[in-house]
């Protein structure tokens, strides 16, 4: 029902066509929901699915056209994970990945989907993780406001389309939060670091 991913990650011409379609880019930051077309915002009571669709609603009402979103969320809806697979190909990198998800992460107790950009030339690499049950409530949610979901990114990502960084081959970004901070660096649009510590954490002597 949603392709989880972000241009640089899209494998397939199908996805591309599908990102081709979205004419409506929603950004949540500090319990806002934000059109960064128009840079209108929605307070926002949590970060539910009926929440977010009602408030998506709100900012979108006005047109009279299905619409087509790209959702961006905090970093902390997703999970980061590093693996090994030096020798496995591009195209079989999620199969294989799959394969391995209860060592990943041996405790998650729902399915997940999976985003990444492999470099066969890297020994490690790095998986997103989303959850694939709130992934499909949100998708519902929307379709409800006769909204379309297409897409689910990290917003952290929408700075690497930026274009006046879309031309260097090494990113290192940074972001803070009311729920925390991340850094995140990216070789040639692969993911090579996600590091990630949330305000409790932060506020933890020890």
């Amino acid at each position: 029902k949603i392709i989880f991913s972000i241009a640089s990650f899209f494998k397939t011409n199908e996805y591309q066509e599908l990102l081709k379609k979205v004419d409506s880019h929603l950004l949540v930051w500090n319990k806002k929901l934000i059109n960064l077309k128009s840079g209108d915002s929605v307070d926002l009571e949590d970060l539910e699915p009926e929440s977010l669709a009602l408030a998506a609603y709100h900012l979108l009402k006005d047109n009279k056209k299905i619409l087509y979103i790209a959702l961006y969320l905090p970093p902390a809806e997703f999970v980061a994970t590093e693996y090994q697979l030096a020798n496995v190909a591009a195209q079989d990198i999620m199969s294989a990945l799959q394969y391995q998800i209860e060592n990943l992460l041996p405790a998650y107790p729902r399915s997940l989907l999976l985003s990444a950009n492999h470099n066969e030339s890297r020994a490690t690499n790095i998986a997103l993780w989303f959850d694939k049950p709130r992934s499909e409530q949100l998708y519902d949610a929307f379709n409800e406001q006769a909204l379309e979901l297409i897409t689910i990114i990290p917003r952290t990502l929408l700075a690497t389309i930026n274009k006046s960084l879309s031309g260097q081959n090494h990113l290192h970004i940074n972001e803070s939060d009311q729920q925390g901070l991340l850094t995140i660096a990216l070789e040639q649009q692969s993911l090579i670091q996600w590091s990630q510590i949330s305000s409790r954490e932060i506020k933890d002597e020890e």
